[in-house]
């Protein structure tokens, strides 16, 4: 039986992590557009330095990972942005790079107005195919009700029902995509 653990991924992690977002997401073109970059080793190098650079300048920016204990290979991850204390500057935990798309200025402006409208309090939740994300969310819902903090998550339409059977409601829909809540539970 394959044993899994959670664990703080650290910098050096976030390589591998991109690989998996790919894994996931590659064949998502609005995903590829708008938020993770190109499909190449440079476009997965740049993703992992803009990730590396929300951990350096956010304290609230905490990427956890699934480590399969046998190979030791990371199988998913999730990105929690935990602020027990203050309202964040989402501005700053938001990608406005899109070097990818210097060349398509119609993608850019899209991509731009996506990040400025719909990017700005997501929580990044990206598996292998594999059942870790239930794993993960448990996880980020037992802190939360530990730190009697709610949670968010923006959600595409395929993943809303996860989210439901895991506490979330609709706050709203835009589109694709659903902005939902998890009030915290007192236990």
């Amino acid at each position: 039986m394959t044993v899994f653990h959670l664990a703080r991924a650290k910098d050096e992690d976030l390589l591998e992590i991109v690989g998996i977002v790919f894994k996931a997401f590659g064949q998502d073109q609005m995903a590829l557009d708008f938020c993770i970059g190109r499909d190449t080793p440079e476009g997965h190098q740049n993703l992992a330095n803009i990730w590396l650079k929300f951990m350096q300048r956010n304290p609230g920016d905490h990427w956890v990972k699934v480590v399969e204990d046998t190979s030791g290979r990371i199988v998913g991850a999730t990105n929690f942005r935990i602020h027990p204390t203050v309202v964040p500057d989402h501005s700053l935990e938001v990608n406005k790079e899109f070097s990818w798309l210097q060349a398509d200025p119609q993608k850019l402006e899209m991509a731009t107005k996506f990040a400025d409208h719909a990017i700005k309090d997501m929580k990044r939740l990206q598996t292998q195919p594999y059942i870790v994300g239930s794993m993960m969310v448990q996880w980020g819902c037992k802190l939360a009700d530990q730190l009697v903090l709610p949670m968010w998550v923006t959600s595409k339409f395929q993943t809303q029902p996860f989210y439901l059977r895991s506490g979330f409601a609709d706050v709203e829909v835009n589109g694709q995509f659903h902005k939902m809540k998890r009030i915290a539970t007192a236990k």
